[in-house]
């Protein structure tokens, strides 16, 4: 299964890492059949293509690697120096991990965008509560 996506080194897979969608789990293509991930409780590993696509339905997205060979080799060279690299949902989750692999840099939409609703739901609460003590 799976087989069909002809994935190349230095390809981002996105996969649904919860109901619904709403979370996404980002890897990088290493190669021969290995992906390198940033796994809750394990930190950075690289793990085999069974492995990575087990109990996994559908792929979100493929963003294929568009850099020149020494990109590659930089990009690959930063995942492989990451292993071992602890996890963090809010400093470097999964996603934080394959940006900083394919453009040097950690960075999460899913996290800013949970940031902003959480801001958004407190500006609210606050809002609300600031009418209830005119009242």
């Amino acid at each position: 299964m799976f087989k069909n996506l002809h994935l190349n080194p230095g390809d981002r897979i996105v996969v649904p890492k919860s109901l619904f969608g709403i979370v996404q789990h980002h890897a990088i293509y290493a190669g021969d059949g290995w992906f390198y991930e940033n796994k809750i409780g394990q930190g950075v590993v690289c793990t085999p293509w069974a492995e990575f696509f087990r109990g996994i339905t559908e792929v979100t997205s493929v963003q294929r690697f568009t850099g020149n060979y020494l990109e590659l080799r930089q990009a690959l060279a930063r995942a492989e120096s990451s292993l071992g690299r602890a996890y963090n949902p809010v400093n470097f989750n999964c996603e934080h991990f394959a940006n900083y692999v394919l453009y040097g840099r950690p960075a999460s939409r899913q996290v800013e965008n949970a940031g902003g609703i959480l801001s958004a739901l407190a500006v609210a609460f606050i809002g609300v509560q600031i009418i209830k003590s005119i009242e």
